[in-house]
């Protein structure tokens, strides 16, 4: 089904002036929207744009897992160290003061995500060549946002994390969600 990286991306791109877009997907009792790469913003937006970018990436079924968006991204280079994400979108640029410049809204709602596990520890030839891999099905950083109805399967993580100096001893992680921010109300550490 038609909702991936380059559509996603080329949408965007090619409607210059435009700055809110709604991406329904469409519920099937057959096929899956497979994910063969991660859905981010273009890095070619500049500033202006970005920042008053609202998406809406909504299933239009009715309950979540009416749309499913299956991460199938070859494993070969993905989730090591960083996640493998299915939906990606923190893209964040620094204005000439320093300041964050992130897209104003973004919405994700009433959605299946899945990590496609299964799928992916098929492609690993031994579990040591696998250590540290890691999958999650949403990254997102704007001004305003919401996540809601979603239902997440499939993700996870292989081996142990490095030693970290705020946690102690190296453990396992995971990250269902990550959501970005930025505090625009002080200055920069120095």
């Amino acid at each position: 089904m038609a909702f991936n990286k380059v559509t996603f991306g080329h949408t965007i791109t090619n409607a210059p002036g435009v700055s809110e877009f709604e991406f329904c997907l469409l519920p099937s009792t057959t096929l899956d929207y497979q994910i063969t790469a991660p859905i981010v913003l273009p890095a070619s937006l500049d500033g202006a744009r970005l920042s008053q970018l609202r998406i809406w990436i909504k299933g239009q079924g009715t309950n979540p897992d009416d749309v499913r968006l299956v991460n199938r991204s070859p494993l070969v280079g993905a989730g090591f160290p960083n996640p493998d994400y299915v939906i990606s979108l923190n893209l964040s640029l620094a204005n000439s003061g320093g300041a964050p410049i992130t897209a104003d809204r973004l919405v994700v709602e009433n959605l299946l995500l899945d990590g496609g596990w299964d799928w992916k520890m098929d492609q690993i030839a031994t579990f040591n060549s696998a250590q540290g891999y890691k999958n999650a099905p949403l990254n997102l950083t704007a001004r305003t946002g919401a996540a809601r109805k979603l239902i997440v399967r499939n993700f996870g993580s292989v081996g142990y994390v490095p030693w970290a100096h705020y946690g102690g001893a190296a453990g396992i992680e995971a990250f269902p969600f990550v959501v970005g921010g930025h505090d625009v109300g002080q200055p920069r550490p120095t």
